[in-house]
């Protein structure tokens, strides 16, 4: 049996050095049913095994890397100084991985519910965090090297290697997987079926790692809600898109996996244009997803019928832009306010200028936001680094400064309106 430490471990480092079966244990009736083994149980056995000892491996790796991990942080070298800077480092690591946890929780959270000033107020207040944090952050990457360069060297060269292995050792046990699961695969149809269900399993998986918007979308799952009848074309080409798909997946896998050890072996021996490229590689690999999806969107849209293609259209729109359509809601409290206030309430007029300065100042903040956040395609890691290493083009680093600029600002305006609507509405926030 498998410990809930491996459902725990699989959701938690999803793109870590600690890399997950893509079948686990949990699909085996979905392995059954694809490969009609349901009269098989020795078959069955066979693979349920295989399944729980690859799933059992991973988790004992990534317990060996965390353990590592730990090792390093807290006696690398024996030098004090070193164990000063990487402890503080740490904790702003942990601070800094909270503060997006809590940011992304109460996005969720808004995109669930809707209304919420509060909710409004802490995402605001949570994005200037993340800035402050990650400016900290970037002076304590500089000063760790220089408290104790050589001593970090050797650290993170030792879990540099341990990663390596670990993605390697994650490899060969795929390989073991799909030599047990070829032995049982008889016939053509027995592949294809298998193929279909790897692929569909992959996405399931991964899919939902990606960090840039328009990389999570699942095209078939889509066309299937908006067109359940879809046409042999439109069939042909999902078919495609999920076989290019399965491709740009493999290889964003691998950048997740390797891309942060890469990145911090190069930092630690002061090679920030090559952390630069590691970091660029990985945000060009995420990129990929969303060209694969934009190629086969591309294809689809005028083989379906006006209204579908409409709603496929906006639904990419959305995949691709969230922050232009998440519920605004504080402009949703506003308008709340105003519908419960009759006629001839004199508040009325406060709260109509109220709604159309926030728009006017709100919305091309947002829709900036939104159309950098679209051209950056999550390379804004690399561009940082790319900057301080005097490789960045000047168009990089004016979107990037344009950016933070955006954010810094938009957290300062959301406050502000929401004040300006507490005082017309009387109301003061708990």
């Amino acid at each position: 049996m498998i410990s809930a430490l491996a459902i725990t471990l699989a959701m938690t480092t999803p793109s870590g050095p600690c890399p997950m079966p893509d079948v686990f244990p949990s699909d085996l009736p979905r392995v059954v049913e694809a490969l009609a083994l349901e009269d098989d149980p020795d078959a069955t056995a066979v693979i349920r095994m295989a399944l729980e000892d690859a799933a059992t491996q991973a988790v004992e790796d990534c317990e060996t890397y965390l353990l590592a991990v730990d090792a390093a942080i807290i006696g690398s070298g024996g030098d004090p100084e070193l164990v000063k800077a990487l402890r503080h480092r740490s904790d702003v690591i942990r601070q800094l991985n909270d503060a997006r946890a809590v940011r992304n929780a109460l996005l969720r959270e808004q995109d669930r519910l809707g209304a919420s000033d509060a909710i409004t107020q802490a995402i605001a207040r949570t994005a200037a965090t993340i800035n402050r944090l990650q400016r900290t952050l970037d002076h304590d990457m500089i000063g760790t090297r220089q408290a104790a360069q050589g001593a970090t060297r050797r650290a993170n060269a030792t879990l540099h290697e341990l990663e390596r292995l670990l993605i390697q050792q994650s490899v060969a046990r795929d390989i073991e997987l799909w030599e047990i699961l070829d032995a049982l695969l008889t016939d053509d149809a027995s592949r294809a079926a298998w193929k279909t269900l790897l692929q569909q399993i992959r996405r399931d998986r991964r899919l939902p790692l990606g960090t840039v918007p328009g990389d999570r979308v699942d095209l078939v799952k889509l066309i299937g809600s908006l067109a359940p009848s879809p046409s042999a074309q439109v069939q042909a080409a999902l078919t495609d898109w999920a076989a290019a798909t399965h491709t740009a997946l493999e290889k964003r896998q691998m950048s997740m996996l390797t891309a942060p050890g890469t990145m911090r072996h190069w930092l630690t021996k002061g090679q920030i244009a090559a952390a630069s490229e590691a970091a660029n590689q990985l945000a060009d690999d995420c990129a990929q997803v969303v060209r694969v999806n934009q190629d086969a969107i591309d294809e689809i849209a005028p083989l379906l019928d006006a209204d579908t293609r409409a709603r496929l259209l906006n639904a990419w729109t959305r995949a691709t832009m969230p922050s232009l359509h998440r519920p605004d809601t504080l402009r949703n409290r506003a308008l709340d306010a105003l519908s419960a206030l009759a006629p001839e309430d004199a508040r009325r007029d406060d709260i109509i200028a109220w709604i159309d300065g926030y728009d006017a100042q709100w919305m091309p903040l947002l829709t900036e936001h939104a159309r950098i956040q679209h051209a950056l395609l999550g390379r804004e890691s690399a561009i940082a680094l790319a900057r301080r290493a005097g490789t960045a083009s000047n168009q990089d680093v004016d979107m990037l400064l344009h950016m933070q600029d955006l954010e810094a600002a938009m957290a300062d305006t959301s406050i502000w309106w929401h004040q300006r609507l507490q005082a017309l509405l009387g109301t003061s926030e708990e």
